[in-house]
């Protein structure tokens, strides 16, 4: 691949660098899908123009890197209010004139953000971007919640950014006397498809390699219980010998509840 860049730029000298291997493969055997390129931006902006290289039966595209953040920001609990109440109010808090500041100062200092908007279509375009969700999950208490998840784009350049971002979202009070505390929580981890914003059993990817694990087999197929499952571990029980006479040992042949003489009178 290395040749074939250089002698469409017409340089020497090309770094290359491989990605970390993502979840696209189980097999370890498979190399990478995707490589990085170290180039100038003029040169970038020539392999992007071609879209596609190919030589001899060997072809590759051209993609221009970059890193979208992440929409998801929190889930909230104890919410009992209708959806549209819920958002009412998530917009009304998101609206406050020092939110307001945060949003125009993490846009000003974005470069990917063209800057000479006026500052109330920087916001607006973040605030208009709020998209909430509700899903049924189930407490470690057994209780029935709904949850209720925000998304919003955000207006950071950069991942120090988002982290700030996403720690003043989450220092927000969602409270209100009306609709609930809105507690914070997650973030899950789902085992599907590593999202955030719900629990491997809400995943709404179920066919992801590995999904939760072997199906569960019918009831009528289930195999038998070992004959030692009554017991724990590999213990089991030593039978008596054939040959045992209980009678020899009486305190084996008596009853098992406890027994008792009737004491005399007498004096103390």
């Amino acid at each position: 691949m290395i040749p074939l860049v250089e002698e469409v730029l017409d340089r020497k000298n090309l770094k290359m660098a491989v990605p970390i291997i993502s979840s696209e493969s189980n097999d370890p055997s498979v190399g990478p899908r995707a490589y990085f390129l170290q180039v100038s931006p003029e040169e970038e902006a020539a392999l992007v123009g071609l879209g596609t290289i190919a030589k001899d039966g060997f072809a590759f595209n051209i993609i221009r890197f970059g890193f979208t953040m992440p929409t998801y920001v929190l889930s909230l609990a104890h919410l009992y209010g209708t959806l549209e109440d819920i958002t009412d109010l998530i917009m009304k808090i998101l609206s406050d004139d020092p939110f307001q500041a945060i949003i125009l100062d993490l846009a000003r200092s974005n470069p990917n953000i063209e800057q000479g908007e006026p500052d109330i279509d920087l916001i607006y375009d973040v605030l208009n971007s709020v998209k909430v969700t509700q899903t049924d999950w189930l407490t470690q208490g057994g209780i029935m919640e709904k949850a209720t998840h925000l998304y919003i784009r955000s207006p950071a350049g950069d991942l120090e950014s988002f982290n700030f971002w996403k720690a003043k979202l989450r220092s927000l009070d969602f409270s209100d006397p009306f609709i609930g505390t809105g507690a914070l929580i997650g973030p899950w981890k789902c085992l599907g498809c590593f999202g955030v914003d719900h629990p491997t059993g809400l995943c709404p990817f179920p066919k992801v390699p590995g999904w939760q694990g072997p199906p569960i087999p019918p009831r009528n197929t289930a195999p038998p219980p070992l004959p030692n499952a009554t017991f724990p571990y590999d213990h089991q029980q030593a039978p008596l010998p054939t040959h045992f006479d209980s009678s020899q040992y009486p305190r084996l042949s008596q009853p098992s509840r406890g027994t008792f003489r009737k004491a005399k009178r007498g004096r103390l």
